[in-house]
């Protein structure tokens, strides 16, 4: 188990006081300028827009097919101002049916969520159906049912959303409770929504949508305004998850709600039987190893050993026999919540019996079982008890977290706080954000990293244990080396133009771990370090000086 896990909390603590960054934040050079917040800016005409024009005519691939809108056909008059507006739907095919929603613009074909956003406020079809966009959240934006991931959206910018609660939203983003006189606020002006509706394929309307009126002159921002934001990246294994774990539990009084607690519960027992699965195995090996040894001394007229240790009894042999089975059929991931609770007192015994402990004694010759394994095998028979509550430690431990779109809000004390029960102390904390995108966005798809406003400082985090590891390369499936996945994914971010002039933490993580495994397996095993060539021949006994390694790779990497 990596050390490394229970420092985190000193690391973030470090990361954010070094000088260096806190500099980079309160910098008045930081502060945007109005060329920096919108560089399109130009002067009102003192003509007002027509909304449409009249010398453009009804596409004539159009015409010769029918449009629906809210369930009602245009006709060439609606077509005109649909095709005229400022911001006209893209891609409109003939036959195609699409609702529309005339307070905020929002359209989208029949049943699905909405796809762009377009001028509000056009008298063009009928009325907006409830079940327009297919959704089952019971939450609604003017009468509309709305999609699971507008859901999703809604509760990053933080609004609070009960079941049966009907929002009324306008072209600018301002919303309020059906009923209620006073608006709460608005939605497309707050910080990091472009990133978020980005990364959950849902539109951002244009600026001149929400924006209030057209910039006249020089804008300053004051400092406090402004929240400083950490963009996490890194690949699978590389410890950027653990860290989000460990922000919760750091900065949020609580850090999982009970329905994410099951989930988590769920995601861990599903997990101890995948490598309860990767002991069995082991165990048969081992258990025919024994026999063969033993079936060759008794031919040699030798003395037999004691009993095979590996060795199950009918009924453990019978289910151990059966979870193998699922395994082979590719059904293990597909064990339900109540499958797993159903079967949970034979894992129990399972997990009790002598020859399954002794197979775990032999921990590091069983190839595929991760790190935190045996972590969870040791407690097994806890973890299948019925009021099983997920530890702090099992939490942060467990593998397989949903990789979905982190995006949370956490407070840090400024260096200067001298008294810690100081009236003022609330106001003296300094906010952040901590963003933790799915990193298979970052390794198909780069464009949406310009979504990433006000982004300070990028932390990419590396597992140090990635030299010696394939994986499958995304492109052409073929085995690639992990730690060249990782220096290709970081070269293709540190050179992107949306981070120019940004900060970089490169984050090396499973130091540990690292040092045991230089001890089996040379470095120069990744093309990468192919140049480390320490004084004296690798030996398993005699591993490469740690120094020296730990100075190359930093060498590599600075």
């Amino acid at each position: 188990m990596s050390a490394n896990y229970d420092n985190w909390e000193r690391l973030v603590a470090a990361t954010l006081r070094r000088e260096q960054l806190w500099h980079l934040f309160h910098s008045q050079s930081r502060s945007p300028s109005i060329s920096s917040l919108d560089s399109d800016s130009t002067f009102p005409s003192p003509l007002p827009d027509l909304p449409f024009d009249f010398s453009t005519s009804v596409d004539e691939n159009l015409k010769q097919d029918e449009i629906f809108v809210n369930d009602q056909l245009l006709d060439d008059k609606e077509l005109i101002i649909l095709q005229s507006c400022k911001n006209p739907p893209r891609k409109l095919k003939p036959g195609g049916n699409y609702w529309y929603d005339k307070s905020t613009g929002f359209w989208g074909k029949q049943g699905r969520k909405p796809s762009q956003i377009i001028s509000a406020n056009l008298n063009v079809g009928g009325r907006l159906d409830r079940y327009a966009s297919n959704g089952n959240t019971l939450v609604y934006i003017n009468a509309r049912e709305i999609s699971k991931v507008e859901l999703l959206m809604l509760k990053y910018a933080g609004v609070k959303c009960y079941p049966h609660t009907n929002f009324l939203m306008y072209e600018d983003g301002s919303y309020r409770v059906e009923g209620e006189l006073m608006k709460r606020g608005t939605i497309w002006g707050k910080s990091g929504m472009k990133l978020i509706c980005s990364v959950l394929s849902l539109p951002f309307p244009p600026k001149s949508s929400y924006a209030s009126g057209l910039i006249s002159g020089p804008v300053y921002f004051k400092q406090e305004d402004i929240i400083p934001k950490f963009l996490l990246i890194g690949c699978t294994g590389s410890g950027a998850t653990t860290i989000c774990k460990q922000a919760k539990f750091l900065y949020k009084d609580i850090p999982f709600l009970d329905d994410e607690l099951n989930n988590i519960k769920f995601l861990i027992q599903s997990n101890v039987y995948r490598y309860i699965c990767m002991a069995l195995e082991s165990r048969k090996q081992f258990e025919e190893e024994i026999s063969n040894q033993n079936q060759l001394s008794d031919e040699r007229g030798l003395k037999v050993g004691d009993e095979n240790i590996y060795h199950f009894g009918p009924k453990s042999k019978t289910f151990s026999e059966w979870l193998l089975h699922i395994k082979a059929s590719g059904s293990l991931e597909l064990l339900s919540h109540s499958l797993i609770q159903e079967y949970a007192q034979l894992v129990r015994k399972l997990c009790r019996q002598p020859a399954f402990q002794e197979t775990l004694k032999r921990a590091r010759e069983l190839e595929r079982l991760p790190n935190v394994a045996n972590y969870f095998l040791e407690r097994a028979v806890d973890i299948f008890k019925p009021n099983y509550i997920p530890s702090r430690n099992d939490i942060i431990y467990t593998e397989g977290f949903p990789k979905s779109l982190l995006y949370m809000d956490f407070s840090f004390p400024h260096d200067d706080i001298d008294d810690p029960d100081s009236e003022n102390q609330q106001d003296s904390m300094q906010r952040y954000q901590l963003i933790r995108s799915p990193t298979k966005a970052f390794e198909d798809n780069y464009e949406w990293l310009e979504m990433s406003e006000d982004v300070r400082i990028v932390i990419f985090s590396v597992s140090l244990c990635d030299y010696d590891e394939l994986v499958a390369d995304a492109e052409n499936g073929s085995l690639v080396n992990k730690m060249m996945l990782n220096k290709k994914l970081f070269e293709n971010i540190v050179t992107h133009p949306c981070f120019h002039g940004t900060c970089f933490l490169l984050l090396l993580t499973k130091y540990d771990l690292f040092e045991e495994k230089l001890r089996e397996s040379p470095l120069n095993q990744c093309d990468w370090f192919n140049e480390f060539h320490p004084i004296g021949p690798y030996h398993p006994y005699r591993p490469y000086p740690i120094d020296a390694t730990m100075a190359f790779f930093h060498e590599l990497t600075i």
